[in-house]
């Protein structure tokens, strides 16, 4: 089994993840997900909802389980099921999908998995759309680390109003980060 972060924990040091506020069952969604788009990951993976630095993350470790972390900022129950099938498949994918090392540097996103990503995941360019429509004030993409950052002060995004996914289709038909 592969290792991407040994010691990763979430922002707060705790692992203990947050209660889900009207979201869909994760864990049964996970499950779903594996049997119906990565049928190759069988490691045994728990998600959560966390206080992180990341998006979304992937700890795999010789101690199974692994943890599929989602950042609390997801945890709204008007987030769609696009974007929480779009993050899970592509955390699934890192399970199958070993980084390449490239001139000394892991490249945990290489071409086959993009490749395997825009087959198994039709919803990509709206849930990105989704997302940075309405989490642009505290998002950051990292292309150097490879993941997208939530800043600081990503709590005042949690109130109001979101756009939905019909308005997001209609803005960023071809957007994918």
């Amino acid at each position: 089994m592969q290792k991407f972060s040994k010691d990763w924990k979430p922002m707060n040091g705790a692992m203990q993840p947050l209660l889900p506020c009207g979201v869909p069952p994760l864990a049964a969604l996970l499950d779903a997900l594996r049997r119906e788009r990565v049928p190759d990951a069988t490691d045994p993976l728990r998600v959560g909802l966390f206080v992180q630095d990341t998006l979304a993350s992937i700890t795999l470790s010789d101690a199974p389980p692994g943890w599929i972390g989602l950042h609390a900022l997801l945890n709204r129950p008007d987030t769609p099921a696009a974007v929480w099938r779009y993050i899970l498949t592509h955390e699934l994918l890192h399970s199958v999908v070993p980084p390449v090392v490239v001139n000394g540097k892991a490249i945990m996103h290489p071409p086959e998995f993009w490749a395997r990503e825009q087959e198994l995941a039709p919803e990509r360019g709206a849930a990105w759309g989704w997302l940075w429509l309405n989490f642009h004030a505290c998002l950051k993409k990292d292309t150097v680390r490879e993941c997208v950052f939530v800043k600081p002060g990503w709590r005042r995004m949690m109130d109001g109003p979101r756009a939905d996914m019909a308005q997001c289709r209609a803005v960023t038909a071809d957007f994918v980060i």
